[in-house]
């Protein structure tokens, strides 16, 4: 999962780049963007069969890192059914939570409420993520098996005419083999995540946004130890100078787990770290509708536990185009 932190944030901020600077809507009209690109990911996690490696001599020390070369097509569309700033159905690749993973399927649809804000309903599907049927083998090959996960989205944005946006996150989370939950039942990884979310645009104008936001999660797995309470409070800026914008990002999250792990004896904590930034330039090659982007990022969780400690350097181009 924390391999796609960087790319999770760059879907985002990617596609909110794009969102402020497109035209307004025309009535029953359709626009999108589709990004193509790639991302090399330089990841060290025990849990991710990307990760690590497939063999592990010893559980009392972090992964050594594995490069990864992902390309990616992120579509996105949306269709306005009303007035501008009225009600639309859309469809993107938008992850929901930092849990959901790197890439979703996510359907959905917003609505103004007059006096009150904006409300967005969505459903995402995230069908292509691979964990380790038992992560904590050693002297033998790990064998991979998929995670399904899926759930639903609620948000109310512009609260009463202001800044602030809320939203609520329902996901549910299902291993395929989970030959770990069965060995040892308090690992066990099927389940589901609520998440609640507060965001609060500041200083926004066309040149300048800075955007707190702050999440609470709640993890209840079939798994005792794997079940969580995580806090994470992270800031976006957005700063443009003609053709150029600017998009930093810095995050921090402190996750504690419910029950002691009976693989080490001690109950699980994490703190995990995020830094990165894109740049965007607009008309590059004097493309219009094209933006040029790059990314670098780096991820870092530190545990109590060595095993649970986790690393990740990133870097990415692509290119979006907006119809």
């Amino acid at each position: 999962m924390k391999k796609y932190f960087v790319l999770v944030g760059l879907i985002h901020l990617a596609f909110c780049l794009e969102a402020a600077a497109a035209p307004e809507n025309e009535k029953n009209s359709i626009e999108g963007s589709v990004g193509i690109g790639a991302m090399i990911i330089n990841l060290s996690d025990n849990l991710n069969p990307d990760g690590s490696d497939k063999r592990l001599d010893s559980l009392n020390s972090t992964a050594d890192k594995e490069l990864t070369v992902i390309p990616f097509i992120l579509p996105e569309f949306v269709y306005d059914i009303g007035e501008p700033d009225g009600t639309k159905l859309y469809l993107n690749t938008r992850p929901a939570l930092e849990e959901v993973g790197g890439f979703a399927i996510n359907i959905g649809g917003s609505h103004p409420l007059a006096d009150v804000g904006m409300v967005d309903v969505s459903v995402f599907l995230a069908p292509i993520e691979k964990v380790y049927k038992d992560p904590y083998l050693t002297d033998t090959a790990r064998e991979s098996t998929s995670s399904t996960k899926f759930g639903t989205k609620v948000a109310l944005n512009k609260i009463l005419g202001t800044e602030l946006g809320m939203s609520a996150v329902y996901m549910n989370n299902d291993v395929d083999d989970d030959v770990i939950g069965k060995l040892q039942p308090d690992l066990a990884r099927d389940g589901a995540v609520y998440a609640f979310t507060a965001e609060y645009s500041l200083f926004s104008s066309p040149t300048f946004e800075l955007k707190p936001r702050f999440t609470v999660s709640k993890g209840e797995y079939d798994g005792e130890s794997n079940s969580f309470f995580k806090s994470k409070i992270d800031f976006e800026v957005r700063y443009t100078i003609d053709r150029l914008t600017f998009l930093p990002q810095v995050s921090y999250s402190h996750s504690t787990y419910d029950k002691i792990d009976p693989i080490f004896a001690e109950t699980r904590k994490n703190d995990g770290y995020g830094a990165m930034m894109i740049v965007s330039y607009a008309t590059p090659f004097n493309l219009e509708d094209w933006a040029l982007q790059g990314l670098i990022g780096y991820g870092r969780g530190e545990s109590n536990i060595a095993f649970y400690d986790n690393e990740s350097v990133s870097g990415g181009i692509f290119m979006t185009y907006r119809f």
